[in-house]
């Protein structure tokens, strides 16, 4: 347990002396230890007390297990040397002789680990309630790729000992870092055996909620999406009233642009849940994909009736007005505007919100404003090509050339095959007098390219710069020729 409870404590900074101190403390201690460093009052009643050496008991605490399986908690108590942990099958240890805790010591009724009981219930704690915080669709997919929100939801609290589901939590823990370690869609070694692994769990502990979801989370990311659909169909034959797993499962009928099931599976999640606003987004995201944006922003509108700080749906609502055509009034635009503005209260604001805001401010000629909003975008979705296209145009526009060039060296890793954007970032060199580098670039592209009238005329201004002026002119009649000729065939089409 120590691996992950015994966290140190580390002071540093004027007057704090170089030194070790072995006894435990608690995170209670860190107020009063820093106040009497301080030399500030210590409020009377606090649990903890200053440190080093007013060493008392500690309580420690891992609800994890209970929250994602349903097993018993670990909760315990260190005293001195001495840790007590209470399981269905207590355990205890000396932790001056085995602080890995592989020893453990006898737990006879009475003695020392009624001792320890007793200290262990006079700390009162008991276990922390489910938060009711609600998180919109962005929040919930970031926490669940990076392994929180499993999902526990629905699986029934058994108790169970822990150290009796050793292998079904060698076989999670095996899934879960070949998960993380994955990388794009491919179908390595490591992850058909974190499927094997899962598929297994499910089949031995049915009654497991998170499994199934990790299973289908999985099976999607390498673009099994129909296995994973089939997955949690299983799951729903158990759990048929899941409000997670049936937006799960829209998410993937919706990767599959299977938009009627989205429909079905969302309205019913909202129905279960009218305040879960990842049932309300999904459902009006599919809506705006079927051409019905008027009944997505019926919906969105209704649900800011009810609940008016819902930041959220109001970035959605500024979203889709901006981006389904002119608007009706003026009255429209000053209200997608609120919308989005009010879509920025929120932790990460949605993909867009804060785009549209950009285009409105480079409408109003508001140029620093539309910087400013293009980058806090990109610091939250940095593949959002059409934002970084943007925000080069606003640092052109302003000559900040150097600038620039971190963002066209993206766009060209996003796009390795475009002529365009590798013309782009050869121009943006040769903006920021990086002359070499542009010189470089400009024959990459006109070895791909021979007849780009862009890159043609790039070299034409190389070559003057280097002096060859006959080998310039010929490379700007080539370019004027080749612009005639584009121009010529965009007349035909």
């Amino acid at each position: 347990y120590n691996s992950t409870q015994h966290v140190p404590l580390i002071l540093s900074g004027p007057g704090v002396p170089a030194d070790v101190q072995e006894a435990p403390v608690s995170l209670v201690d860190v107020l009063p230890t820093l106040l009497t460093h301080l030399e500030l009052p210590v409020p009377p009643g606090l649990v903890g007390k200053p440190q080093p050496g007013n060493a008392q008991p500690i309580y420690l605490e891992s609800h994890e297990l209970t929250k994602r399986y349903g097993w018993a908690p670990h909760v315990g108590v260190v005293d001195g040397t001495e840790k007590y942990i209470q399981t269905p099958r207590p355990e205890r240890y000396d932790l001056s002789t085995d602080f890995a805790e592989l020893q453990r010591l006898p737990c006879p009724p009475g003695g020392e680990q009624e001792r320890l009981v007793d200290i262990l219930e006079n700390f009162g704690a008991s276990a922390p309630e489910a938060s009711n915080e609600k998180l919109d669709g962005e929040t919930t997919e970031r926490l669940a790729a990076l392994g929180y929100l499993q999902g526990s939801a629905g699986t029934a609290v058994t108790g169970d000992d822990p150290k009796d589901k050793l292998e079904i939590l060698r076989l999670l823990l095996r899934s879960e870092r070949a998960a993380r370690a994955a990388v794009g869609g491919a179908q390595t070694p490591e992850i058909k055996q974190a499927v094997a692994d899962l598929r297994k769990v499910t089949e031995r502990e049915p009654a497991l909620f998170e499994p199934y979801q990790r299973l289908a989370r999985l099976l999607a990311k390498t673009g099994q999406v129909q296995e994973a659909i089939s997955v949690l169909n299983q799951a729903l034959e158990r759990w048929p009233e899941s409000v997670n797993l049936l937006l799960s499962k829209s998410v993937h009928h919706g990767t599959l642009k299977q938009f009627d099931e989205v429909d079905a599976l969302a309205r019913k999640a909202y129905s279960l849940d009218p305040d879960s606003v990842r049932a309300l987004e999904i459902l009006m995201t599919s809506l705006v994909f079927r051409g019905r944006a008027d009944e997505a922003i019926a919906l969105g509108e209704a649900y800011l009736d009810r609940e008016p700080d819902a930041p959220v749906i109001a970035g959605f609502l500024g979203i889709t007005l901006a981006t389904r055509g002119n608007y009706r009034d003026e009255a429209e635009f000053s209200q997608a505007q609120e919308y989005l503005r009010q879509g920025l209260k929120v932790r990460f604001p949605r993909k867009g919100v804060r785009h549209q805001l950009a285009v409105m401010a480079h409408a109003a000629g508001a140029f620093d404003d539309v910087v400013d909003l293009a980058e806090a975008e990109l610091r939250d979705y940095p593949g959002s090509q059409v934002t970084r296209r943007l925000l080069l145009r606003m640092l052109g526009q302003g000559k900040r050339y150097s600038e620039q060039i971190p963002h066209l060296e993206i766009l060209r890793e996003q796009n390795p095959d475009s002529i365009e954007i590798l013309h782009s970032h050869a121009q943006g060199l040769w903006n920021a007098q990086r002359f070499e580098f542009a010189e470089e670039l400009v024959e990459e592209g006109l070895a791909r390219a021979p007849g780009n009238a862009d890159l043609l005329m790039l070299q034409a201004n190389v070559l003057s710069r280097n002096g060859e002026e006959d080998a310039a002119q010929l490379a700007y009649q080539q370019a004027l020729a080749a612009k005639k000729l584009e121009l010529g065939s965009k007349e035909t089409e």
